[in-house]
């Protein structure tokens, strides 16, 4: 039925993991098909400051890299010979809908405005600053100038109520 054919594609599928090891970039392919595309020079200064964080994942079947296509193009880009790498083994369609969904899920998340700003204020105080966080001063004033405008906003809503109330 209908019902039962809905059930079998959300029943999790759970790790799908394979092994992890240090792969040499030659041997990784970029997905030709991945639709994102990355700010490889902020990837860049991320590696120069953070280092190489997290596995790329790539499928066993293919040597197609699933997510983290531009942070093995900005570790080429530094000299890198390898990277660490978390092969899964998916078919064809698997591997389009993990290409998809590693940046849509991301893209779908939104920042906590107060709590960004509030991070990058922070960092910037710091002897590196931003460097690293792929944040500018740019970045951090033009959520500063946002928080100011939200702020007024609901100081004339406050006084709007106000005057509304006592007439």
């Amino acid at each position: 039925s209908n019902k039962e054919i809905h059930m079998a594609r959300r029943k999790p599928k759970g790790i799908i993991n394979l092994e992890h090891e240090d792969v040499d970039v030659v041997l990784l392919k970029h997905h030709p098909r991945n639709v994102n595309t990355g700010d490889i020079d902020t990837i860049v200064e991320s590696i120069e400051r953070n280092g190489f964080f997290g596995n790329v994942i790539v499928n066993k079947r293919t040597s197609h890299i699933l997510a983290g296509n531009h942070r093995v193009m900005a570790a080429k880009r530094l000299g890198f010979l390898k990277v660490p790498v978390t092969w899964i083994d998916v078919d064809e369609d698997e591997e389009l809908r993990i290409l998809l969904v590693d940046n849509r899920t991301a893209r779908l998340g939104s920042d906590d405005t107060e709590a960004l700003t509030a991070l990058l204020e922070e960092l910037a105080e710091t002897d590196a600053g931003l460097i690293g966080t792929g944040y500018t001063d740019y970045d951090l004033d033009d959520l500063l100038l946002s928080l100011e405008e939200v702020d007024e906003e609901v100081e004339k809503m406050r006084w709007a109520t106000k005057w509304g109330a006592d007439t």
